[in-house]
């Protein structure tokens, strides 16, 4: 939505602060800003989905990170973490 309304709408901006935002959700998975901090996730190593884009893996983990947490998932329901 930001990156419509700035190069289709022509909103105002600040250029420094949106080349960054674009490099943050280009390169990283999840980012939960907050006034005075950001936590921001590295994409999962494994992620599955089924036909309707919900976490699933057929008896295989759904999604799994780096760190090792991962899920089991069916169809959207998580099953199990590790």
């Amino acid at each position: 939505m930001c990156d419509f309304c700035i190069s289709v709408l022509g909103c105002e901006h600040n250029s420094r602060d949106w080349e960054i935002f674009k490099i943050l959700i280009s390169n990283y998975g999840w980012i939960f800003p907050y006034e005075n901090v950001c936590l921001i996730s590295n994409r999962p190593s494994i992620i599955r989905l089924d036909e309707q884009n919900n976490l699933h893996g057929e008896g295989v983990l759904a999604i799994q990170f780096a760190d090792g947490f991962s899920v089991y998932a069916n169809h959207g329901t998580i099953l199990f973490k590790e």
